[in-house]
């Protein structure tokens, strides 16, 4: 018999209070999400043409915990193999995705870490098409710091039998305070004779 494609439209979606747990002994893993509401308004998903949108996204006062090793967190700074985030708040309107055919405007994004390092707001955009990916303009700020980015690659970039271009540019000031929760181990002298004005970034690619 012939292939039976769905469409579904989904004109509104909310989960509140919802947990997840997974652990996995044996590779000494574990991780663990939780919200307090997600919410979806006027979503579309074509299993035919594999293409997927949304008005909007939502997700507010999420948690997120990822631990794995046998040794335990490490006592200061950011510890990757013992990542723990609340606070975790993520805003996104006009989504679409079908492939490399992706688009989304992110309106909202703040989390804390437990190292202390805390983004207070998030913003920016991602475009793509069949030939290449676009980050027009993504910025991030915490207390002390500020990063704004903008990129776009070629997807023949990514294939080693093909030439494509890369661009980037990226502009941070990274204030003390946060560099100190990324960076561990520091010497206390270096600390304390290291100036409290941020470190400023200037970077760019083109190949």
């Amino acid at each position: 018999s012939a292939p039976v494609y769905w469409k579904f439209q989904l004109q509104k979606i909310d989960f509140e209070n919802v947990s997840f747990a997974l652990q996995m002994p044996l590779d000494t893993l574990s991780m663990a999400v939780s919200l307090h509401r997600l919410a979806l308004r006027e979503g579309n998903a074509d299993l035919h043409r594999m293409a997927y949108s949304a008005r909007s996204f939502a997700l507010e006062e999420g948690r997120f915990s990822f631990d794995t090793g046998s040794l335990p967190p490490a006592e200061e700074g950011l510890d990757p193999s013992h990542i723990a985030v609340t606070g975790l708040n993520i805003g996104m309107d006009s989504l679409y995705y079908a492939g490399n055919d992706i688009r989304a405007f992110i309106r909202t994004f703040e989390l804390k870490e437990r190292s202390g390092l805390e983004i207070t707001s998030g913003e920016g955009r991602l475009v793509s098409d069949a030939h290449a990916l676009q980050v027009p303009s993504f910025s991030i700020k915490t207390q002390d710091s500020a990063l704004e980015l903008n990129a776009s690659m070629d997807w023949d970039a990514m294939d080693a039998g093909k030439e494509g271009t890369v661009q980037a540019r990226l502009m941070a000031d990274i204030g003390k305070n946060d560099l100190l929760k990324l960076v561990t181990g520091i010497p206390a002298d270096f600390v304390r004779q290291y100036p409290s004005r941020p470190l400023q970034v200037r970077a760019g690619i083109d190949g």
